[in-house]
């Protein structure tokens, strides 16, 4: 099975682009960074020089006040699935969208990587997709991964605006233009090629996807 998205994306493909443009973002942000760092020491080196201390402590307060806080995304030692519920918790953002993440997952599992990505992709843009046609204040996702008991369960929780779609017994996704989207096929077939299985329930106007997979030690 290729590695896609029911967009037709290679979700790891998103990945590496994600992070290569905040790699460029960062890297302008230190230039500019050093630039002004410059001047501040310019300025302190002035007030140093003409013994006034009270303007170089009120100076220095100042100065590091303003600096921005770092606040990495971290959820979980695997790096690929944190890199991708890195990527969504932006996408989520930009489309002003509540996303919340549980995890604990270690930094290896004995899931494959690209049969998580497909399903965690599927599912994170499935959710994202719904709360989109829905009012902002409404909008909100929540996505569980964990590992325990052998096994690793995968539960996401997204607003909707209560319009179920059915191909026969299994719901699909409706995309933007009118287009259906086959993800939630795509993923319940993989979970029972690795034996597990992948559960879609709704209760009003809340989706709910969840995913159970075995995993060996």
């Amino acid at each position: 099975m290729h590695l896609r998205t029911s967009e037709g994306r290679c979700p790891i493909c998103e990945i590496r682009r994600a992070n290569y443009l905040q790699l460029l973002k960062r890297e302008e942000q230190v230039a500019a960074a050093l630039h002004d760092l410059r001047h501040h020491a310019m300025v302190i080196r002035w007030l140093v020089h003409n013994s006034n201390e009270e303007q170089l402590n009120t100076y220095i307060n100042s100065f590091v006040e303003g600096l921005p806080e770092h606040n990495p995304v971290f959820y979980c030692k695997h790096y690929l699935i944190n890199s991708l519920l890195g990527l969504y918790t932006s996408l989520a953002k930009r489309q002003k969208t509540e996303f919340i993440v549980r995890t604990n997952l270690p930094n290896a599992v004995s899931v494959k990587d690209t049969d998580l990505t497909v399903i965690l992709s599927n599912l994170l843009e499935n959710a994202l997709e719904a709360t989109s046609k829905i009012p902002v204040h409404q909008r909100r996702v929540s996505v569980n991964v964990c590992l325990a008991f052998e096994t690793l369960g995968i539960k996401v929780e997204n607003s909707f605006d209560g319009n179920l779609h059915r191909k026969g017994n299994l719901f699909i996704s409706t995309k933007k233009a009118g287009r259906k989207g086959v993800g939630l096929v795509s993923v319940r077939s993989i979970c029972r090629s690795l034996g597990g299985y992948a559960d879609f329930y709704a209760d009003s106007c809340v989706f709910f996807s969840e995913v159970m997979l075995p995993h060996v030690n």
